[in-house]
């Protein structure tokens, strides 16, 4: 339970030290690619062209590139 609130908590509020121009995302259970742009404001669009995917479906587990 801890683990997953500092996850959601530098999910919400990144500064600097956690941030770069990329980073990997690691896909969980009830994620969509609509939900994953939103969390780091993108667009799906930009998640299809920066990961290589024709369509919106993505797996747990799946490493996907925030652009």
């Amino acid at each position: 339970a801890i683990y997953r609130g500092i996850c959601t908590f530098f999910e919400i509020e990144p500064d600097s030290l956690t941030m770069s121009t990329s980073q990997n995302y690691v896909v969980r259970g009830g994620d969509t690619l609509s939900s994953i742009a939103y969390r780091y404001g993108t667009s799906v669009k930009e998640l299809k062209l920066s990961n290589n995917l024709s369509s919106t479906v993505i797996r747990h587990g799946q490493v996907l590139v925030i652009p």
